[in-house]
């Protein structure tokens, strides 16, 4: 056999190989790219007075949060709600007992599950993505707020602090505060329905000033005249809705508020508010499906069980024109609550108070979702 021919064999047998692995690596080509998860970032405080930032990963349904003020982690993974009424809900199970999230994406998240501090009962946050540098216009008005701390007024928790947080272009605020029922003097008792005042606040029984951190956008550096140090806010705001949140310090809570606008009807604010809700020594989550007439079928899960029902909702007539309450609504055989509900946009602000004596009931914050 001639040199030559061994030759062309040994190049034709080279030339076979890199074929085959030339073919090997087409068949695995193009390469599939991994799918980025869906990552969504909050951040707000609880009812401790706690600041607290979250990390939603949609794609493989976990959850981490970090308070900062007690250095705490939690880590943990939900399920999405299927349940009829409550479809979109996040539940996670700690324990063997169910807590709740509602999420409206890359807007607010609230919650009830816990956030590295027992005493936060419930917590609310907005997108860490915001930047309201430019965003005075929408973030300035006027707002109704209700404080979420667990030791309520003059550590009764029976009694809670709401009001009016009126925030001026000009970066300050006024507030007028007013109890749910009793106080000791300090602060009138008022309903929302009987507010006969007007807006803008001109007057109030505090006031402050307001500014975007030069570091996190989505959180407002915020002065109470006669306070020393510096309170953190945040706030989402658009044309259509904004949510102003204060955290008002270690042990004391925080404030929740949500515009007022006077062009909400019943068919407007028609849809399905999903929402997490807590009281004494409960939590839980549940809808309230408002029709273009004000009816609302509700359905609620917690950890007094399930439970549903039907009420008719009364829009106020004063300058609160997207409050809505319903007198005397039936939650248990014998248990009844005057129910307010503020609705701005697709966020809800939802609370009650006992019928029988008017001590302060529940609590609860959500979001349409459809």
């Amino acid at each position: 056999m001639s040199y030559n021919y061994l030759k062309l064999m040994s190049i034709t047998s080279i030339l076979i190989v890199l074929l085959a692995a030339c073919k090997k690596d087409d068949d695995n080509s193009p390469s599939t790219p991994d799918t980025p998860d869906t990552i969504t970032e909050y951040a707000g405080s609880g009812s401790a007075g706690d600041l607290i930032t979250f990390e939603i990963n949609q794609s493989d349904n976990s959850y981490s949060v970090n308070n900062e003020t007690t250095g705490q982690h939690e880590d943990g993974t939900f399920s999405v709600s299927s349940s009829t009424g409550l479809e979109g809900i996040y539940e996670v199970n700690i324990g063997g007992s169910d807590f709740y999230a509602v999420e409206l994406d890359d807007r607010l998240i609230a919650a009830n599950f816990p956030t590295g501090n027992p005493e936060n009962t419930i917590s609310f946050g907005v997108s860490s993505a915001l930047d309201n540098s430019e965003n005075t216009n929408n973030i300035s008005g006027d707002y109704v707020f209700i404080v979420m701390d667990g030791n309520g007024i003059m550590n009764d928790p029976s009694i809670k602090e709401w009001g009016i947080l009126t925030v001026k272009d000009n970066n300050t605020w006024l507030r007028q505060s007013y109890a749910s029922n009793t106080g000791d003097g300090s602060i009138p008792e008022l309903s929302p329905e009987s507010y006969a005042g007007q807006l803008p606040l001109a007057t109030g029984d505090g006031n402050g000033t307001w500014t975007v951190n030069g570091t996190h956008k989505e959180r407002l550096d915020v002065t109470v005249d006669g306070q020393a140090g510096m309170l953190s806010g945040y706030v989402y705001a658009d044309a259509n809705e904004a949510a102003f949140l204060l955290d008002l310090g270690t042990g004391n809570g925080f404030m929740i508020a949500l515009k007022i606008t006077n062009n909400a009807t019943f068919s407007s604010i028609a849809g399905d508010y999903k929402f997490v809700n807590v009281w004494d020594n409960g939590f839980g989550a549940g809808n309230y499906s408002i029709n273009t007439s004000g009816e609302v079928n509700w359905v609620h899960q917690g950890s007094d069980g399930p439970s549903s029902g039907t009420f008719q909702l009364t829009q106020c007539t004063n300058v609160f024109g997207n409050i809505f309450y319903a007198p005397n609504v039936q939650l248990e055989p014998t248990y009844f609550e005057k129910l307010y509900c503020l609705i701005v946009g697709d966020i809800i602000l939802q609370f009650g108070f006992d019928n029988s004596n008017g001590d302060f009931a529940q609590y609860g914050i959500g979001a349409r979702i459809d």
